[in-house]
């Protein structure tokens, strides 16, 4: 890898900020969101007819969904939304914490700093609840901030941020039944329905543990430690990684699970009267489930297993149930429970359940922490960079080949997304029955806000690894392709492109794979390979 500046590149007749692609050639995928495409977007080129097209209609359908859900508030700051259309169930200005940390690792790309600046404040000192559901707020605004390397939107914050997590603690910890961890209703796990219920669950856990480890970052970030108590704060965060590594790891099915457990106030006691936990009889209390779920894998989202572990074969066993039929593998997208398990799809007349359909949400959380497995543990040998490439495609189609009634997507196949779909036979199944019973809300999810997509092609598949200190690319892209590209990237206040070129006659600019800053070349290497590229070059 070279790490000085080799060479200045000529624009050409590309707008400004583009080094390699050529905007214009996806003006109509972004529709009438272009003008302001061009200002704020990456963009994303791979040749057509090789597998990803579906990618690339997913990619920029994305964009022009995730805008809709930029709103300007009548107190002149903005805010993103999930639904479009206001639901009763939301907090100010429609906004629900649930999928807030998708919103901000989503947004962290876009030029225009000011929205997600803006919503992150949002949270925490102008209006926002970020407790009414499991969030990871503190969390993605940090990875947010090794993106922008802009740490003013933390002015004045570090004392809320660490209120926050204390209210995690005060809310939702328990020493009871000779544990100590953090107990979540399924429901405010963003979950409802789910097979394994209520109690101490590694969501939960494993999001405190992310917090107020953030929080204690963006406070030494700052300058700004003497303001927050952090021993309070270290124990709270070792107490729940304790409570993932220890407590919720179910060994006879190897994977991370639920403990049901009454709620630390004695308030809930979870149940399971329409289909109890094995089938026969509820799940016995303070004691890991032993049903593998989706939820399982968050875990690894966080990076809170060892890199190294005596339980790597095991970590890769829980891994292949990815592609079991028997497991979660599915046609449209991986199943939030396993196929096998008696009480999996049980019926319930709330159709947003958590007992097997296939769900972005989850689906995101998944796929970031696949690329998280292939680059960060090798070790335990997870999945494939195709079988991760499989999984990609197979989200990506989630957005183009699948049915909804009164389909938003014109043409159809041109984009969308809406809530849950039906693993197998890939229909929106909670837009079905809003339709068959003829809701005054049967719309409610159109464009529905609650995964990340293009994050995961930005910092996954073409391999963006933000750092505080200088930048990882890591594409996951197969070598075969004969080219593939990344422009007008806002990174650290620099515009970073990258490209792989196998002939030289796609972006003319030679052959092999590249990296810019600015229109500089600060890499360039004959193969697709890892590289490092310095902070010095963001200085």
């Amino acid at each position: 890898m070279m790490t000085a500046i080799l060479a200045c590149v000529v624009l050409g007749s590309l707008p400004e900020g583009f080094f390699v692609i050529d905007p214009s050639e996806y003006a109509a995928n972004l529709r009438n969101d272009y003008d302001w495409g061009i200002q704020n977007l990456p963009f994303i080129d791979i040749p057509e007819g090789v597998g990803y097209d579906d990618t690339i209609t997913a990619y920029y359908y994305r964009w022009r969904s995730y805008r809709t859900h930029i709103n300007l508030t009548p107190e002149n700051f903005y805010v993103v939304t999930e639904f479009g259309p206001p639901v009763p169930w939301a907090g100010k200005y429609n906004t629900i914490p649930a999928a807030a940390g998708h919103h901000i690792l989503e947004g962290r790309w876009i030029h225009n700093q000011q929205y997600i600046d803006d919503y992150i404040r949002f949270w925490f000192l102008w209006g926002g609840d970020p407790r009414k559901y499991t969030s990871w707020i503190t969390h993605s605004a940090y990875e947010r901030y090794k993106v922008t390397g802009n740490s003013s939107v933390f002015s004045n914050l570090t004392v809320s941020l660490s209120e926050n997590v204390l209210g995690w603690e005060r809310e939702h910890f328990g020493s009871y039944g000779g544990r100590n961890c953090f107990w979540q209703n399924d429901g405010a796990d963003a979950m409802e329905v789910s097979i394994s219920g209520s109690g101490c669950r590694p969501t939960i856990n494993s999001v405190v543990a992310k917090e107020a480890e953030a929080t204690m970052k963006i406070a030494e970030l700052m300058n700004a430690t003497g303001t927050i108590p952090v021993s309070n704060l270290t124990k709270i965060r070792d107490n729940a990684v304790n409570a993932v590594l220890n407590q919720q790891w179910n060994p006879s099915i190897k994977s991370f699970a639920v403990m049901p457990m009454g709620s630390p106030q004695g308030t809930y006691q979870p149940s399971n009267a329409v289909c109890p936990g094995n089938g026969t009889s509820s799940w016995p209390m303070n004691q890991t489930v032993s049903v593998r779920e989706l939820l399982g894998f968050v875990p690894f989202y966080f990076s809170i297993p060892e890199y190294t572990s005596s339980r790597n074969s095991d970590y890769k066993t829980m891994w292949r149930q990815l592609f079991d039929d028997n497991g979660f593998n599915s046609l449209y997208g991986p199943r939030t429970a396993e196929l096998r398990h008696p009480c999996y799809n049980y019926s319930w007349s709330h159709r947003d359940c958590w007992n097997g359909p296939t769900w972005p949400y989850e689906t995101a959380r998944l796929l970031t922490a696949a690329a998280i497995m292939i680059r960060d543990y090798p070790a335990v040998e997870a999945l494939t960079v195709d079988e991760y490439n499989s999984l990609v495609k197979q989200y990506s189609t989630l957005h183009t080949a699948t049915y909804a009634i009164n389909d938003t997507a014109h043409p159809i196949g041109s984009g969308h997304v809406f809530e849950l779909v039906h693993p197998d036979l890939g229909y929106w199944i909670d837009r079905q029955g809003l339709y068959y019973y003829n809701s005054t809300i049967k719309d409610v999810g159109d464009d529905y806000n609650h995964s990340t997509f293009t994050d995961i092609i930005i910092s996954g598949l073409f391999g963006l690894v933000p750092m505080i200190s200088g930048l990882v690319v890591d594409p996951l892209l197969p070598d075969w392709l004969s080219y593939f590209a990344l422009d007008h990237v806002l990174y650290k206040g620099k515009i970073v492109s990258i490209f792989f070129d196998k002939t030289g006659d796609r972006y003319n600019k030679g052959s092999g794979f590249t990296v810019m800053v600015n229109g500089q070349v600060v890499s360039h290497t004959a193969t697709v390979q890892k590289v490092v590229i310095p902070g010095n070059v963001f200085n």
